[in-house]
C-alpha cells in the first residue's frame, strides 16, 4: 500500500495530527486534524472502518480533498 502524504492546514499551514480509536471488535475510527494549541480546530475529516490502515486512509483522502478547496 502506498503511503498518503498529508497535505497543511489551509488555515494555518500546521501539519495536522492523526488520533484513533478502536471499538473493540467493530473496527477503528481514524480522525485527521488541525487543532492549534487552546484554540478551535481549523479542519478535520474523520472515518471509521474495520481495519486501522482503511479508516486512516478514508480520512487522509478526505482531508487532502478538503485542504485543496479551502
Amino acid at each position: 500500500m502506498d503511503e498518503i502524504e498529508l497535505k497543511p492546514c489551509p488555515v494555518c499551514g500546521r501539519m495536522p495530527k492523526v488520533r484513533y480509536r478502536a471499538f473493540g471488535c467493530c473496527g477503528v475510527l481514524a480522525e485527521v486534524r488541525c487543532k492549534p494549541l487552546f484554540r478551535w480546530e481549523h479542519l478535520s475529516a474523520w472515518h471509521g472502518a474495520a481495519t486501522m490502515e482503511r479508516a486512516f486512509e478514508m480520512a487522509a483522502k478526505d482531508w487532502n480533498r478538503r485542504a485543496e478547496r479551502e
